[in-house]
């Protein structure tokens, strides 16, 4: 067995285990009819590179949904006494950011579908917005979209004020 735990499956062996030696062989194989990756470091390269990107995408906007509650029984309230699913946005930048132009969307189809009054949001400040379907957009009053969220879940994107880009 050279070091490793085996097992028979069928015909094949199936190895639980590879010491030191094999590791490098285990990754030049075919596993389950799947090419395994010959060169574990470009995968790593990659996926720094990807979150180094994501990272700097979210430094730039400086906007973040924070939290998302689609169930709300007895947590907060609207100022119609409802308690309606939100949605909290939070700006990690050093500057206030103008949220005229953002919009909220549940629907990959539908990039505009609600879209924020001029309310600015200042640096490293909470905003909650209600997903209750009563459209309102009213600067210095609550702001209700025009859609509720699913309970099992679902898209949810904040689109910049040029229309294409998810933050």
């Amino acid at each position: 067995m050279n070091g490793s735990s085996e097992t028979e499956t069928g015909n094949r062996k199936r190895a639980w285990f590879y010491p030191a030696r094999e590791r490098n062989r285990f990754f030049s194989r075919e596993y389950n009819n799947v090419p395994a990756c010959r060169n574990i470091s470009h995968l790593r390269f990659l996926l720094v590179l990807l979150l180094a990107c994501s990272v700097e995408v979210q430094a730039q906007q400086g906007l973040v949904i924070t939290e998302i509650l689609s169930v709300n029984r007895t947590g907060l309230q609207d100022e119609d006494g409802e308690h309606n699913d939100w949605i909290e946005l939070y700006n990690d930048s050093d500057s206030a950011i103008n949220l005229a132009g953002y919009k909220l969307t549940d629907e990959l189809e539908d990039l505009s579908k609600w879209e924020f009054p001029d309310v600015t949001l200042a640096s490293r400040r909470y905003l909650v917005i209600f997903a209750s379907d009563k459209d309102r957009r009213v600067a210095g009053s609550q702001l209700h979209t025009n859609f509720k969220l699913e309970r099992q879940g679902e898209l949810l994107a904040l689109i910049t004020p040029d229309g294409s880009t998810v933050v």
